[in-house]
């Protein structure tokens, strides 16, 4: 009976590693782009903008994308105590 339990968690653990690359690629963009706003004068405001943005992208991604997994893993781990006859 833990079928739909375990598919439920394989994809939690899926999306949970495809959260933290996604996180790891923002920081090699964002080093990218402070080393390239370092290099080179006359890309510095557009460069800033690509900062600003690349920042606002995080910040969804640390709140409603994160509590989104949150509430998701959380129902994962009802379905097992569910599927265990522990009803919560």
């Amino acid at each position: 009976m833990g079928a739909i339990y375990d598919r439920c968690k394989l994809q939690v653990h899926g999306i949970e590693e495809a959260y933290d690359q996604l996180m790891q690629e923002i920081d090699r963009y964002e080093l990218a782009l402070a080393e390239l706003s370092a290099e080179d004068e006359e890309l510095k405001i557009a460069l800033g903008m690509q900062r600003n943005g690349v920042a606002r992208f995080r910040e969804t991604l640390e709140g409603e994308a994160l509590d989104n997994l949150i509430r998701f893993s959380d129902r994962v781990i009802r379905i097992k105590h569910w599927e265990d006859g522990r009803f919560v």
